[in-house]
């Protein structure tokens, strides 16, 4: 059911004001929550194992997000699982990440020429200016965003067509729904048209428990944050959190 039905195309959330009714929800260990839960790959977040200062080492969501991501995973197929790359994040990783693709874009050649206000603005197509405005914040301090993918019974994870955090136009979530690809080499038609299918899995069942899709990242979800609000067109239910001391 779900490989038959295209990603539609969608734009990049344009927010330009906060519209928050917060919810007051705690944040939550999903780990923790989901022990015993055969349809949830267990794995330090991204970022942790990378050695990013000050990155979490555990998975923390909104309660309801959590819910809703359990919602998700019931949907696979046999056989398969959840893995999270990054759920909450605090504002010092956002501003390390933030600062680490900025300067990147200013060294590319044919950013020679870009204004600052440009540069950013490159930037924030993939990494979330790191406000910490709880009424404006990037949405990884929400708890409702999260970065994830799907693994085999191996724990090996499907084509996707790129890794995690690649930044180029093949991240895009619906880049393999594109008619050209009817024109590619019989080997390459079939690879893409798996990788099709791979993220109409992934896409269709977060869609289905109620997340919308960052459509430059085909990892990103949202739940209850301004990105979410934007899509569903109604107030955002979860303001920035951007440190924790003590999670119950």
């Amino acid at each position: 059911m779900y490989y038959s039905q295209p990603i539609p195309k969608l734009v990049f959330p344009n927010v330009k004001e906060a519209n928050t009714l917060e919810s007051n929800e705690p944040l939550v260990d999903f780990y923790q929550m989901s022990k015993g839960n055969d349809r949830i790959y267990h794995a330090k977040p991204m970022y942790y194992q990378m050695g990013v200062h000050g990155a979490c080492s555990k998975c923390y969501l909104r309660k309801t997000a959590a819910e809703k991501l359990f919602l998700a995973a019931s949907l696979l197929p046999d056989g398969f699982k959840l893995k999270i790359y990054d759920a909450w994040r605090p504002a010092l990783v956002q501003q390390t990440l933030y600062d680490q693709y900025y300067s990147i874009q200013k060294r590319l050649p044919q950013n020679a020429h870009k204004t600052e206000e440009e540069l950013r603005n490159i930037t924030t197509k993939f990494i979330s200016y790191p406000s910490k405005n709880p009424l404006f914040p990037f949405v990884h301090s929400t708890g409702g965003a999260v970065d994830l993918t799907i693994v085999n019974e191996l724990g090996e994870e499907l084509d996707m067509g790129t890794g995690f955090d690649d930044f180029s136009d093949k991240a895009n979530t619906s880049h393999y729904e594109d008619s050209v690809l009817a024109t590619e080499l019989t080997m390459e038609k079939n690879t893409s048209h798996l990788i099709r299918n791979h993220r109409r899995l992934l896409y269709h069942i977060m869609s289905e428990a109620g997340f919308t899709n960052l459509p430059s990242e085909w990892w990103h979800y949202d739940y209850g944050d301004l990105f979410w609000g934007y899509y569903k067109e109604k107030p955002s239910i979860y303001q920035g959190i951007f440190e924790i001391t003590q999670v119950n």
